[in-house]
């Protein structure tokens, strides 16, 4: 039998009281100690090699704030992650090394510093050639 949705009638409602959760400060040591743990492991069979960095406050999803999920990823020089695709937008940054991800049918090479977005729903891959 098939489920379908339910309306539930908010009509008049206010909006419920925003949590705003205070800033948290992650000291580049600790950023290098995760990247060596990580870079450490054996290759996963996806290649990808992954930490989400979570607030202290998130107690549902494992984000740095409420609806961002913030993730460190470490790829070995000649490794790369197989293709994925996700419902959600990235931002994706360099933080060592240089490499290159393909996004869609279209090749991106990075280096150092590099920021790019990568929309959601495009099948992509990243490798790394530093």
């Amino acid at each position: 039998m098939a489920q379908t949705a339910r309306f539930l009638d908010v009509t008049g409602g206010r909006p419920a009281a925003m949590d705003l959760w205070p800033a948290i400060v992650i000291p580049k040591e600790t950023i290098d100690a995760e990247v060596e743990r990580l870079a450490n492991l054996p290759r996963p069979a996806n290649g990808r090699r992954r930490a989400l960095i979570v607030h202290p406050r998130a107690t549902r999803g494992n984000g740095l704030a409420p609806g961002i999920q913030v993730a460190l990823d470490v790829l070995l020089a000649g490794e790369r992650t197989v293709p994925y695709r996700q419902n959600s937008t990235q931002v994706n940054f360099v933080i060592r090394g240089s490499g290159h991800s393909v996004v869609g049918a279209k090749r991106f090479e990075e280096r150092l510093f590099d920021v790019w977005n990568t929309p959601s729903m495009q099948p992509y891959w990243h490798g790394n050639d530093g």
